[in-house]
């Protein structure tokens, strides 16, 4: 028994450590990015942009260099944060999906907001805020 599982030792390691994160809907990709600005990730927050706007995007950009920034993005995109109103549209033969999202004013209320994703590859990724 003991030689089985220093056998399946290393098959299990080797498939904890590849998990990948899902990117296969724009909500999956919402819940990364959500993750990632709460664990201040700045890896796991610049995958979830797409590769056309993750080094254009002013935030994307700005976040190593001014860490006050999660703060800021912590306080309006809380944990459960939620998509509603789905929109699809092209945009230069990209397939856009955009939604409303309710984010946190800082006083206590809310107000809608606007994030949009972009297909590439078969995965959905950040197109704007």
């Amino acid at each position: 028994m003991k030689r089985l599982f220093i056998l399946l030792l290393p098959l299990l390691l080797l498939l904890g450590c590849s998990s990948q994160p899902d990117f296969s809907t724009p909500e999956s990709t919402f819940e990364n990015l959500l993750t990632a600005i709460h664990a201040k990730d700045i890896q796991a927050y610049e995958a979830c942009w797409h590769t056309q706007k993750a080094g254009s995007e002013g935030l994307v950009a700005t976040l190593p260099s001014m860490p006050l920034l999660w703060d800021g993005l912590q306080e309006m995109y809380k944990p459960g944060t939620q998509l509603s109103n789905r929109k699809e549209s092209e945009e230069d033969g990209i397939k856009i999906a955009s939604y409303d999202v309710q984010v946190a004013n800082g006083d206590g209320t809310n107000r809608t907001s606007g994030v949009s994703f972009a297909q590439e590859d078969g995965k959905w990724k950040m197109w704007h805020w």
